[in-house]
Formats: structure tokens, sequence, C-alpha cells
């Protein structure tokens, strides 16, 4: 099998991450936020984040 480098590394980081219990758990807990609706949207999150970094309010 042939597969390009950033597939690869790509790959790589995938293994990574499942290896750790507890980004795994943050993953299943991530899933359940969302599949209940327990979202911030981009248009809520921009002014905290322009609040942040002392940049006006977008």
């Amino acid at each position: 099998m042939i597969v390009s480098v950033a597939e690869w590394e790509s790959f790589q980081e995938t293994l990574e991450l499942l290896a750790d219990s507890e980004m795994r758990a943050d993953l299943v807990e991530a899933a359940a936020a969302e599949a209940r609706g327990d979202v911030t949207t981009e248009e809520e999150m921009a002014p905290v984040m322009a609040a942040r970094l002392g940049k006006a309010s977008a």
C-alpha cells in the first residue's frame, strides 16, 4: 500500500490519540455534548475570543 506523507502522519496522530485513554474519554464527552446540543456557535465564540485576544468585538 502506498500513502502520502500527510496521510501517514494523520494516521500516526490518530493512533496516538486512540492509545490515550484520557483523550478517548474526552472524545466521548465531546460527542455526547454535541448530541445533546451543548455547543457554542462560531457567532457566539467570536466575541469571546476577541475579548481574550484584546481585540474589538467582531
